[in-house]
């Protein structure tokens, strides 16, 4: 029988030719796997470049998230804020939107007796912090955030709590947000305890859990010893009324 013959391109050409369309086939290669390599490294840039003008702010992250300000300058800050706008135009992350917010409203805590100047930190913090939610919206330092600045800018209850009552739900248990969240809601007394009671009755139980003394201190503080105190059970009321007794 006749030997059967391949049918593959490459074989009915003579070799040159052959030779010549392999070398096409791996070129074309090459190039696909250049493009996509550059195109990596364009996508890539914006990225680097949001990175490097976020440096000059970083060193203050850390101490901002300790709740530890107070030796912090008000230069330090404006650094801060300033790194953090301008990378926003070269990132979508939520999270930096959300380190803006907090030094703006840490540099409109400074201004003495509000002004001008203090409502256009505040504004500015809460534009970044609605911008931080379009991205992360079960973020609840950004909603804890928000309902601060809004009731730092005397908005109504019925914006603040719930705004409040979405800080709670997204994290009801972090432990960072436990008391913060707290002091909120016993400002808002009137009107959160009566629309979220069970939210509000979890949180006043996981303070307790956190600290005895800090939970007390915050309830007398905000002139609502007894109703917080009401929530707890009675061997924790008794420990309670000693802790009020010895501050």
């Amino acid at each position: 029988m006749p030997q059967s013959r391949s049918t593959s391109l490459a074989d009915d050409m003579p070799a040159p030719a052959a030779l010549r369309l392999g070398m096409r086939a791996r070129f074309a290669v090459i190039g696909v796997s250049a493009s996509l390599g550059l195109l990596l490294i364009l996508l890539a840039v914006p990225r680097i470049y949001a990175e490097l003008l976020l440096l000059p702010g970083n060193p203050l992250i850390n101490t901002i998230a300790n709740d530890d300000e107070s030796d912090v300058t008000t230069l330090e800050i404006e650094a801060l804020l300033a790194s953090r706008e301008r990378a926003i135009g070269w990132t979508e992350s939520g999270h930096v939107r959300l380190e803006l917010a907090a030094a703006a409203i840490l540099l409109a805590q400074r201004e003495v007796g509000g002004g001008t100047r203090y409502h256009a930190l505040m504004a500015r913090a809460r534009d970044a912090l609605k911008g931080s939610l379009a991205r992360s919206p079960a973020d609840p330092y950004a909603w804890t955030r928000l309902a601060y600045a809004q009731l730092a800018e005397d908005e109504t209850a019925d914006r603040i709590v719930p705004i409040l009552a979405m800080a709670i739900r997204t994290a009801p248990v972090e432990a960072a947000l436990i008391f913060p969240r707290l002091e909120l809601c016993l400002i808002e007394w009137p009107y959160f305890p009566r629309a979220h009671a069970d939210l509000f009755a979890e949180q006043v139980k996981l303070a307790w859990q956190q600290s005895h003394w800090r939970l007390v201190r915050l309830a007398i503080a905000t002139g609502r010893r007894d109703e917080v105190r009401a929530l707890l059970g009675p061997a924790d009321q008794a420990e309670f009324d000693r802790v009020a007794a010895d501050l």
